[in-house]
């Protein structure tokens, strides 16, 4: 008979493969710089005009990213499953219905994201955050500065493929169904995944933003049952960035404009009407699926 596997020992299981692979991953990144770019980076000194030391920092993004989220899921899904349990949601399959609701929700969200992204962009915070979330954003802002079509897929492959993938399996993957086997309660578990999300980030003024998105890719998973809907509907978000981005650029426009405000009265409603169609979607996915 099958040796049914506790709770708590799966949370520590689970806890411990992340660790393991976040401190592999980091050093296995780290060790691919050349030592001069190590040091660099470290005294914050690095040069993110420089298009070589760039593609460095993808690559080691990349290979951080791929044991720090991908792999540790991936194992602890193998191991769960003496419980004969795919605790992922790799197995299940969605129709295309529900891949074409939620890509079309995500799409819709942009004018809600821009609203809620506006007006937390006045909260007073504390310098400590207010310089690391302004040195983030000129990370960001350097990755996203592509001038060829090979920028633009090693974007997709590290900002939008590899977070997609990895991210869902850890958060929406192996975290949610585990709280919600622990509080017996799929929304609470929903909710808590979407604030450790938001919070992985470490982006305080768009942590709103990032709580709610979290937030509905969670119903995704919860309803869907196929963890494929949530790293769908996370490709498509951050692939739109990246590729909003590399369009602008090639038009000689500004990145400035990707922060357009959604606080004026026509963007307001179509942000209130977005925001209630990526609701909706939800509501329409559950019925779908039969879910109470």
């Amino acid at each position: 008979m099958t040796e049914r596997i506790s709770t708590p020992k799966a949370w520590l299981m689970l806890g411990l493969m992340v660790v393991v692979g976040l401190a592999v991953g980091n050093l296995i990144g780290i060790m691919l710089l050349p030592a001069e770019l190590r040091m660099e980076i470290f005294s914050g000194s690095a040069n993110l005009g420089d298009r070589d030391v760039l593609a460095k920092l993808r690559l080691y993004q990349g290979v951080s990213s791929v044991f720090t989220f991908l792999i540790p899921p991936i194992v602890f899904n193998y191991w769960y499953r003496k419980e004969r349990m795919d605790i992922l949601g790799i197995h299940p399959k969605a129709s295309i219905n529900l891949y074409f609701i939620s890509t079309v929700a995500i799409f819709a969200s942009i004018a809600w994201i821009n609203a809620v992204m506006s007006w937390s962009s006045g909260w007073n915070v504390p310098d400590f955050f207010e310089e690391f979330q302004n040195q983030n954003e000129y990370v960001l802002d350097a990755f996203l500065d592509m001038r060829s079509q090979s920028d633009l897929w090693w974007n997709l492959t590290v900002m939008a493929l590899i977070p997609a993938l990895g991210e869902e399996f850890l958060f929406r993957g192996a975290i949610q169904p585990l709280l919600k086997k622990s509080f017996r309660s799929g929304h609470l578990a929903v909710w808590i995944t979407a604030f450790l999300f938001a919070a992985m980030h470490m982006q305080i003024k768009s942590f709103l933003a990032m709580l709610l998105l979290g937030a509905f890719i969670g119903y995704l998973r919860l309803y869907g049952k196929s963890i494929w809907l949530s790293v769908t509907a996370h490709y498509v978000n951050n692939a739109m960035m990246v590729i909003a981005a590399y369009v602008l650029l090639q038009q000689g426009i500004s990145l400035d404009a990707l922060d357009a405000p959604g606080s004026e009265d026509g963007q307001l409603w179509m942000a209130i009407f977005s925001f209630a169609f990526m609701v909706g979607s939800v509501w329409i996915i559950r019925k779908l699926q039969n879910q109470p």
